[in-house]
């Protein structure tokens, strides 16, 4: 284990989640259950390159012959966005958010982690309905979009 893991780690404790480790990888894999859904998370220590990276995984993913509309749903999402982004692997159709933090030589610290999950799960979660919306109540991609950043309400 490196001084990335090992901080990640001491954080999860210190906060009480419920976490497991990918054997033989500095991995954690974790379960949220926010607002819109329940997500599986995954938090890497990339120790070589001093990066943190957490990924929110969504729990729906696009079917083929709607990958091309979720490539420009997350494409629309992350124009706007400050902090990660919207994943979309053509491959299977999932989706992910990712944020992450190039440490260098900077200790990793708690509030930092605490500040990269929180931003992650939050938007993502914030997102959520409008990609369920485009995959099976026929939202543009447009659209759905709009309607999480406030141009437009989707139709009940």
């Amino acid at each position: 284990m490196g001084r990335l893991f090992d901080t990640l780690v001491m954080f999860l404790q210190e906060d009480e989640w419920k976490f497991t480790r990918l054997e033989g990888e500095d991995t954690i894999v974790l379960t949220f259950n926010c607002a819109n859904a329940t997500y599986l998370c995954y938090a890497q220590a990339r120790e070589a390159q001093q990066q943190i990276v957490f990924y929110t995984i969504y729990p729906l993913r696009a079917p083929e012959e709607k990958r091309a509309q979720a490539a420009e749903f997350t494409a629309r999402v992350n124009y706007g966005l400050v902090l990660g982004n919207m994943e979309l692997d053509m491959n299977d159709g999932e989706v992910r958010y990712k944020t992450s933090a190039d440490v260098g030589a900077t200790p990793l610290t708690l509030p930092l982690l605490r500040s990269l999950m929180q931003i992650n799960l939050s938007t993502a979660d914030r997102y959520y309905p409008a990609f369920a919306a485009l995959l099976y109540a026929g939202a543009t991609p447009a659209d759905a979009v709009a309607s999480v950043e406030g141009r437009i309400r989707l139709q009940d």
